[in-house]
């Protein structure tokens, strides 16, 4: 029996996160599968809608009870890890009920600061509930650590690891493989970025110089 859910993702974050959260959540709800990967697996182009909601504000009790609806009407809960959300409540709770959901393998940390499992509590980033559901341990028996998705990537710039951040959680979210998502986005931008600027040259906007510049930084960025 195929499962419904209203939200096909809660995002779980503390209000000083606002900023990445709804950037996230207006990346994924206007995220487009390219269309043979549509096809071949069977999905739809777009997720569909995402749910948020600041997490340190006063709750009254309906309000919670509301917000832990909408958690049992995701599908997915993305957790935005940062020290501060290592210590929010809400957070720590969200997590709590959405496993208690029996939803533990649909949990995706999207780590905006600090360091998952650092042991200490100025750059833990994983709230509680975080690491003891899955402890990392230095025997391979007992670690079962949950890996985030961090958009802070080391050696690309801002925009490109944010961006490969949105396609890193959709192929989690939707079983497809990372790395030929990505290729497929990165094919897609360049297509859309050579539109653009020929569009600009033919209607004397900018120059063929800048139009063949503009190519080639873009190639070197997404090489």
């Amino acid at each position: 029996m195929t499962e419904e859910y209203k939200y096909f993702a809660f995002l779980s974050f503390q209000s000083a996160d606002a900023k990445e959260a709804l950037q996230m959540q207006r990346a994924l709800e206007t995220y487009r599968l390219p269309y043979a990967v549509s096809r071949k697996h069977g999905l739809p182009r777009r997720l569909g809608q995402c749910f948020c909601y600041l997490s340190d504000i006063s709750l009254r009790e309906e309000l919670m009870q509301e917000l832990e609806q909408r958690i049992a009407e995701s599908k997915y809960l993305i957790v935005l890890c940062s020290p501060k959300s290592a210590k929010s409540t809400f957070v720590n709770g969200g997590i709590e009920r959405f496993i208690s959901l029996g939803r533990r393998d649909r949990i995706i940390p999207l780590i905006v600061d600090g360091i998952p499992y650092s042991g200490d509590p100025e750059t833990e980033c994983y709230p509680e509930a975080l690491r003891r559901n899955f402890p990392k341990s230095a025997n391979p028996f007992e670690d079962h650590q949950i890996l985030g998705v961090n958009i802070h990537e080391e050696g690309v710039s801002a925009r490109r690891a944010r961006q490969r951040a949105v396609v890193m959680v959709m192929a989690r979210m939707l079983g497809l493989n990372f790395e030929d998502l990505w290729r497929r986005e990165i094919k897609r931008r360049k297509q859309q970025t050579a539109i653009a600027l020929l569009d600009k040259y033919e209607n004397d906007e900018i120059t063929y110089d800048k139009y063949v510049s503009g190519l080639k930084e873009y190639e070197s960025v997404y090489q």
